[in-house]
C-alpha cells in the first residue's frame, strides 16, 4: 500500500464517500452517480483514483462494472494508524540549555526538531 497515494485519495469528501458506501454493497458507476446527483463521467474520475490507490475494484456483472470497497486496504491503513500512535515521543535531552531550564530548541529549530510559533521555557 501507498500509505500517501491511500490518504490523497480518501482526502476529497465524494471519494471518502464512495468508499463508505461501497463498504455495504457493491455499486456501478451509473447507480453512484444516481447517488451523488452527478454524471458517470465525473464519478468516473473518483472511481478511477480510488481503483490506483488501491481502495476499490471492480467486477464485471453483465454490461457493468460493479465496485467494491478493498478492506485489506483500509485495514492496512487503520494498521498504519495504530503504529504511528504507538510511537513514543522522546525528549530532546541531548542539548545543555535543558539543564539550564531555558530550552529554545523548538523555538529556533535546533538539533532537527520541529519548530513551534509558541515560545517555550
Amino acid at each position: 500500500m501507498e500509505t500517501v497515494k491511500v490518504l490523497k485519495a480518501l482526502a476529497n469528501d465524494t471519494r471518502l464517500e464512495i468508499v463508505r458506501i461501497l463498504l455495504g454493497k457493491s455499486m456501478c458507476v451509473h447507480a453512484l452517480a444516481r447517488h451523488f446527483q452527478v454524471s458517470a463521467p465525473t464519478i468516473c474520475v473518483h472511481v478511477r483514483l480510488l481503483r490506483e490507490a488501491g481502495l476499490v475494484s471492480g467486477e464485471r456483472k453483465g454490461y457493468y462494472i460493479h465496485y467494491q470497497a478493498n478492506r485489506e486496504t483500509i485495514q492496512e491503513l487503520s494498521r498504519h494508524f495504530a503504529d504511528l500512535c504507538a510511537q513514543k515521543q522522546i525528549p530532546c535531552q541531548k542539548c545543555h540549555c535543558h539543564e539550564a531550564g531555558s530550552c529554545q530548541c523548538h523555538t529556533k529549530g535546533k538539533h532537527g526538531h520541529e519548530t513551534s510559533s509558541k515560545k517555550r521555557s
